[in-house]
């Protein structure tokens, strides 16, 4: 399992690749597919707008930032394959129905020898062959240090004894000059969707990777 100083060295190798000496990963319109709206950006946001009731969120692991509805609930940990960040209104440590998943999958193509954009993209296609509906079909957008693609759909999770239907947004990005993959997974249940659908436009403009990754404070 990675923790976030190991995250850190392993993506400074690759910090003067960039202009700035940092490797800053701006996930602009991700999830909403527009600019999000409100505020101006907050002192130390790296750009990102914190609308009025949102508070700004920082990715310690990564030395990212996030704007976050006041009374959601953050959480951050190490997996296997890179580490993970949850968002939501209910407590992420248990079983939660709306929020969002930002993974983060380091040395993609060195584990499973493929390229980061055929991982993304069987991913993807997992996704849609397993939904009840598809809402839509993104095409790969270039933006410029990375790439990115989205599916929006209808599925069927279990729930209870049952079943319940999700609405669930997932944006797949990949990085052109260092092997790490992202998946942003936006999901609430299907009845309650539009009264979320402002808070992914909110939650779409992120910097996952900061300019101080690794730094010891």
């Amino acid at each position: 399992m990675l923790d976030g100083a190991c995250i850190g060295s392993w993506v400074r190798r690759f910090a003067a690749r960039t202009p700035h000496g940092a490797v800053l990963l701006g996930l602009a319109l991700v999830l909403g597919g527009g600019a999000a709206a409100g505020g101006p950006a907050a002192p130390d946001s790296y750009g990102v707008p914190v609308p009025a009731g949102y508070r700004l969120q920082v990715l310690e692991a990564t030395d990212g930032r996030i704007a976050v509805p006041q009374d959601w609930h953050y959480a951050s940990h190490g997996t296997p394959s890179g580490w993970m960040y949850t968002f939501s209104p209910e407590d992420p440590a248990g079983e939660y129905q709306t929020g969002l998943r930002i993974q983060m999958f380091v040395g993609v193509e060195k584990a499973l020898k493929q390229s980061r954009q055929a991982f993304a993209q069987a991913f993807l296609r997992q996704q849609r062959a397993a939904a009840v509906q598809v809402l839509k079909d993104c095409p790969v957008e270039d933006f410029g240090k990375f790439q990115r693609q989205c599916l929006e759909v209808i599925e069927s999770l279990p729930h209870g004894s049952g079943e319940m239907r999700f609405h669930i947004l997932y944006s797949l990005m990949w990085l052109k000059d260092m092997d790490i993959v992202a998946a942003s997974t936006f999901g609430a249940p299907q009845d309650q969707w539009d009264q979320v659908k402002e808070v992914t436009r909110h939650m779409a403009e992120f910097v996952l990777i900061g300019a101080h990754l690794g730094e010891q404070h």
